[in-house]
Parts: structure tokens; C-alpha cells; sequence
């Protein structure tokens, strides 16, 4: 009876270890037809990592536009001149898909806008995924501060939206006081005396 019982157990195991195998495999497979292909896979586009490059926080202080605002809107949208999903499920991961963040009761710092949209590679869109590591992590709601480049178009026209990434999002932990997970933290009247900093630096030149 032990024996027997011992024989079943064994048997269990080694189903069940067939199992994960098979998934494991199946996983990978999926992956292996979606590098090889470019088709989207269970809903996803692909995952890519970027590798930051993270300024001396005086050159941050020399950007075109520091801001501060509220997150008022959060969603994705296709890498597509319209925002939409491509026709051809070949152009998916060739559009890509961004997340796109809103935001009002701006006060500038630094530059001039009066309406500001910033956006950052990966997120969500039509029942898609892309997945992407480091990815600067505001929601709806939360008070940020944000050094930003002018972003321009292939004809030189500035656009509508910046990119953000782990170096250049600071969200606000106490009131005035915003913190970075590179920079540490810094207070209005900090980065305010860092501006007028650079800007000596730059009359000097």
C-alpha cells in the first residue's frame, strides 16, 4: 500500500512537471514568433528597456522648460500621426505605444507654455501592451515638477508634448518639496536659486 502510494505520488509530480514544461516552452515559443514575425503575441507589442542618461542636476537646471504641475489625464495612444491603432497588425511594433500625461494649474519656472502634454514610451492601448522598464510611474493627481527639452518635429516645428523619463520627473512628497530617485529632493526656492545659477552661467559664456 505505501508503495503503491509512493508509485502515485511520483506519477503526480512528473504530470505536473510535464506541464510546466510545456508552458515554459510555450512561452517561449510565443516570444520566439513574435521576434520573428513582429505579431503581437496575448495582447503584447513587445517589451523594451532604456537606459537613461542621468544629467549633473546643474544641467537640469539648464533646460528649456521647468514646470510644475498637476497630472489632470493619463492614458495611451498608438505612435501613429493620429494616436490610432494601425490597420495592419504588421505596423504595430513599428508604431509603438506611448502614455500620455496632461497637465493644468501649470506654474512655469522656466520657458513659456500655457498648455502642456509630456508623453513616455510604453503603456496600454486597444487591449495592447508595451512594455517597458523604467518607467517613470505619476499617476492622475499627482503634483509634479518636470525639466524638459524642446521637442521638435522633422520640419523643425516645435510639438505639442515632451518626452519625461526617470531623470527628468521629480513628484511633489511634501508641500513645495519634490523629490527624484537619482536627485534626492529639492524645494522651489532650491531649484529657483539653481535656475538663476545657470542663467549667470550662460550670460558668462
Amino acid at each position: 500500500m505505501i508503495e503503491s502510494s509512493k508509485g502515485m505520488k511520483i506519477a503526480v509530480i512528473a504530470f505536473f512537471a510535464v506541464l510546466i514544461v510545456v508552458a515554459v516552452l510555450g512561452v517561449g515559443d510565443s516570444w520566439e514568433h513574435q521576434r520573428g514575425t513582429g505579431l503581437p503575441v496575448n495582447g503584447s507589442i513587445g517589451m523594451m528597456v532604456i537606459c537613461y542618461d542621468f544629467p549633473e542636476f546643474e544641467e537640469l537646471a539648464d533646460f528649456d522648460l521647468i514646470v510644475v504641475g498637476t497630472v489632470s489625464d493619463k492614458y495611451g495612444a498608438w505612435g501613429t500621426e493620429d494616436g490610432k491603432k494601425p490597420l495592419s497588425k504588421y505596423k504595430l511594433k513599428d508604431a509603438g505605444i506611448y502614455t500620455y500625461y496632461e497637465l493644468e494649474n501649470i506654474d512655469v519656472l522656466k520657458g513659456n507654455v500655457s498648455e502642456l502634454t509630456v508623453r513616455t514610451p510604453g503603456g496600454e492601448a486597444d487591449g495592447y501592451a508595451l512594455h517597458v522598464g523604467s518607467f517613470p510611474w505619476i499617476e492622475t493627481g499627482d503634483n509634479v515638477l518636470l525639466f524638459l527639452r524642446t521637442n521638435y518635429d522633422a520640419d523643425n516645428n516645435v510639438l505639442d508634448w515632451y518626452y519625461i523619463g526617470e531623470p527628468n520627473v521629480f513628484t511633489e512628497i511634501d508641500d513645495g518639496v519634490f523629490e527624484n530617485g537619482h536627485y534626492g529632493s529639492i524645494s522651489i526656492e532650491e531649484l529657483k536659486d539653481e535656475i538663476a545659477k545657470a542663467q549667470e552661467r550662460k550670460t558668462e559664456q
